[in-house]
């Protein structure tokens, strides 16, 4: 029984003549030049700095509470 999907059934039909033929024609879809570089490099700060923002976001109600609780106990302190 063969399956479309197996792995050993794409060895056991190889051709190199569709092989070589397939590889001069190919062009990978990523940029690979200086301009795909900086896009790449823009998109990677960008995307930090997208993830640090919304870190801090999540996290200020936290720290302001903790603010808050630890000024309310500094000035139980100072009443005693």
């Amino acid at each position: 029984m063969r399956r479309s999907g197996n792995v050993l059934l794409l060895f056991s039909v190889f051709d190199p003549q569709i092989a070589d033929a397939t590889l001069e024609s190919f062009s990978p879809n990523i940029p690979l030049d200086l301009e795909g570089l900086i896009y790449a490099a823009c998109g990677f700060v960008l995307g930090v700095v997208a993830y640090l923002g919304a870190k801090q976001g999540c996290l200020l109600p936290v720290k302001r509470r903790k603010r808050r609780k630890a000024l309310q106990e500094t000035q139980r302190g100072e009443r005693a």
